[in-house]
Formats: structure tokens, sequence, C-alpha cells
């Protein structure tokens, strides 16, 4: 089986390494299923050179150019670039034979929650998609709000669960309540929300914020440096990321995101919370989570959180860290979808 993998996503920067690893994740299993021809956008300069703006608007041009008489089992792209649709158009015509997969990370998309995208460039994305995806692309992945297609196209809800089992489970025996959020910072994360309810909170519990600039986390301890509770470390990676995560023993989910619109989603932070053995906090439905006895759920919206309340919970649950843990890693992953569609 010949596999094209193509991540259409700008990867290059600090604040989504998340993003670049979990794209490693998804080459290598894709590879252990076949021959796999990998294009990520800001790591294949040989073939792809040029500004911010000429990838954006060359990426599909050229690739169509490379690999326009390559023949494909399955070509399985993540998230497509502005202003191009006529040239990834083009490729998906050639590539008529292959199984033609699109993943969106997040749905619905509005010109809120993408960044950096113009309300003129929102549109045009629009026109062509509805154009040209629903007579060339076989199906649509995707994460978010319960929708039968998207852009005309057979639309799926999948999770993104890849790369678990290589997590580290904490061999710590502290079961006093110390909750980690590891995020980005981005707005609907809620990083907001989560200080403010913690802040006001009675709670004899940690907080571990883990993430952002060295400027955010230093404008946050500045905001908080009286609350000696709360924690805040940069952006963290591998074995410093497993150190601070040891301590932890509750994970926080984004807080905010209905900021974005997003009711539903099935999120890979969520998943590497339970991969590691922690109690989760959500606050968004989740089909995976939401009714799991480890789970505690609130509000999606800019209410307080109960911190008072979840720590209660939290310390009247039985759930060890190696239950949690073996719970997340029975459920599917992101490449079970890939292999039953394969074989459908």
């Amino acid at each position: 089986m010949r596999i094209l993998f193509v991540a259409d996503t700008q990867i290059g920067n600090a604040d989504v390494v998340g993003i670049r690893k979990k794209l490693s994740s998804q080459s290598q299993s894709l590879g252990n299923l076949g021959d796999t021809t990998t294009v990520m956008r800001d790591t294949s300069p040989n073939i792809f050179k040029g500004g911010a703006v000429v990838e954006k608007l060359f990426f599909w041009f050229r690739l169509y150019l490379r690999y326009r008489n390559d023949r494909f089992d399955l070509i399985y792209v993540r998230d497509l670039t502005v202003l191009s649709g006529l040239f990834e158009t083009m490729f998906f015509i050639y590539q008529r034979r292959a199984l033609r997969v699109v993943e969106l990370p997040t749905y619905p998309l509005s010109s809120n929650n993408i960044k950096g995208l113009s309300v003129l460039s929102y549109v045009y994305n629009q026109i062509t998609r509805n154009i040209g995806w629903r007579h060339f692309i076989d199906e649509i992945a995707y994460n978010g709000n319960r929708v039968n297609s998207i852009f005309g196209v057979k639309a799926k809800r999948i999770n993104h669960f890849i790369g678990l089992e290589d997590l580290k489970i904490s061999s710590s025996e502290n079961k006093s309540p110390v909750f980690a959020f590891v995020s980005s910072l981005q707005s609907y994360h809620g990083i907001d929300r989560i200080l403010k309810s913690f802040s006001v909170s009675h709670v004899s519990a940690k907080l571990l914020i883990v993430g952002g600039t060295e400027v955010q986390i230093a404008n946050l301890r500045s905001q908080y440096i009286s609350d000696d509770r709360i924690e805040f470390f940069p952006f963290l990676e591998d074995e410093q990321l497993d150190e601070v995560l040891s301590r932890a023993t509750i994970g926080l989910s984004a807080m905010s995101l209905y900021r974005i619109g997003l009711t539903i989603t099935s999120g890979l932070k969520v998943a590497e919370y339970a991969a590691r053995g922690l109690h989760i906090v959500l606050g968004y439905e989740d089909e995976t989570f939401s009714n799991k006895d480890y789970c505690f759920n609130v509000e999606n919206d800019s209410s307080l959180i109960p911190f008072d309340r979840i720590t209660d919970w939290y310390l009247n649950t039985d759930y060890s860290r190696q239950q949690i843990r073996n719970d997340i890693l029975s459920e599917n992953s992101w490449i079970d979808y890939i292999k039953s569609r394969i074989s459908q």
C-alpha cells in the first residue's frame, strides 16, 4: 500500500510543538501500514521554498507538480492552506483513484478561530471548498460539533488519540490534589477562568500551569504572586514535562471553548492526561470522557470552576493511576480509524 501523508499546517513555531509531535506520531503509524511519503509544509525546504505568503499560495501547486504522476492508495491531509483551493482540487482530480481523506482538527471553522485568517480569505476558503471538495474528496475526518457533512462531503467525527502508549505514568504515591494545566495559553483554553476560579477557592491544593511564552508566564506570575498554591512554568517537553506532571494528580482541559463556538470535542491533551494516570476535569462535552467516573464535568461558559467541589470529588474517588491509563489505552485510537477506513 502506498500512502501520502500531507501536513498542510504551519508547524515551525514552538507554541505548536504538540502539533509537530502528533504529526510525527501519525507519520510513524501510517508507515507501519505501508510505504508512506510524508510532506510537512514547514519541514520540506527542498520541495517548497519561499516566505509565508508564497508557502500559503503555492504549497499545493508545488505538491501537484511533484506528485501528480504518482499513484497512492490513501491520501491523508491534515488541515488545508487558505487561498490554495484551485491547486489542491487539481491534485485531488489527478489522484481520484486513491482514498482521499482530509482531517480538520477543529470544526466548525470561523474567521474568529483560525489564527491570522482574514474575513476575505475565510470567504474564499469556504467557496473553494464547497465547489471542489464535494466532488474530489471521499471523507472529512474532524473533531468538533456533530454534523453529517462538511462542504458537501461525508464527515466522520474522530478522536486524536495517538502516541499515548509512549507517555510515562508517574510512580509517585502522592494522592493529594495537584491540578495541572498544559496549554499554549490561547484565549479559548481559558487560563483566565482557571486562575480566577482557583484564586478565590479555599482548596488546600496546588495548581501547576505549564505553557506559554516567558513573557506570558512572567505576567501571570506577577498577577498571582501572593498565591503560593500556584506555580508557573514556561513551555516544557519531554523529560522536563514528565518531571512536572509526575507531581500532578488531576488534569484540566480547555475551559473556554464556548468562545469559539465549540461544545463537543475530543482533545489529545485530555487523553494524554489519562495516559499519565491523571483524573480529569472537563470543560466541554467529550464522547470519550464525559461519562467516565474519573472525570468531573464543568460548564462550558464563563462561570467559576468549582475547585472546592472538584477537590472533594477527587478525594472520594478510588481510581488508581494504572486503572485510568489502562482505560484510555483500551479506547479506539486515530490509527484504528485509518485501518477501518482502508478496509472498507
